[in-house]
């Protein structure tokens, strides 16, 4: 991607006779971090992992969800403060019907704690060691569990 980039520059540079006497390697150099670095600045999205909601981002949703369920409720012609999750769930149904047979495909409107995942309260305290004794074993509950078992017996 990065060498088309540069033939491309390159051949409309090298168009113009004028042009041509400018071009030197720094000014090649430049054109080649210009074409590179949409690449090298693309982030491994799958390396990452799981991402990370902060509690702001949340509220923020949560807040979003309340006025887009009063908005709902107005145009059923309903009572926004008694407008449950089955309502809203039976007006998603109706306002946009889906003939898609996958239903995670489907629209749907739940509440922010129900779609983004919980995250997990801090582990270690303020000067730094873990709460649980397991912590640095990577499967804290399964050896928890076996640490159990043994003892019981």
């Amino acid at each position: 991607m990065a060498s088309s980039c540069v033939r491309v520059v390159g051949s409309i540079l090298g168009k113009c006779a004028n042009c041509s006497a400018i071009i030197s390697p720094v000014t090649l150099q430049l054109f080649r971090q210009v074409c590179m670095s949409s690449a090298l600045h693309r982030k491994n999205l799958a390396a990452a992992g799981p991402e990370q909601f902060t509690a702001e981002f949340v509220k923020k949703q949560i807040d979003e969800f309340e006025v887009g369920k009063r908005h709902l409720a107005n145009m059923m012609g309903e009572d926004p403060e008694n407008f449950s999750q089955e309502d809203i769930d039976r007006s998603i149904a109706y306002l946009f019907p889906s003939g898609l047979f996958e239903k995670k495909a489907r629209p749907l409107m739940k509440h922010p704690d129900e779609i983004f995942p919980k995250q997990r309260a801090v582990q270690w305290g303020a000067d730094g060691r873990p709460f649980h004794f397991l912590f640095y074993t990577g499967k804290q509950s399964y050896y928890f569990l076996m640490h159990v078992s043994e003892s019981r017996r």
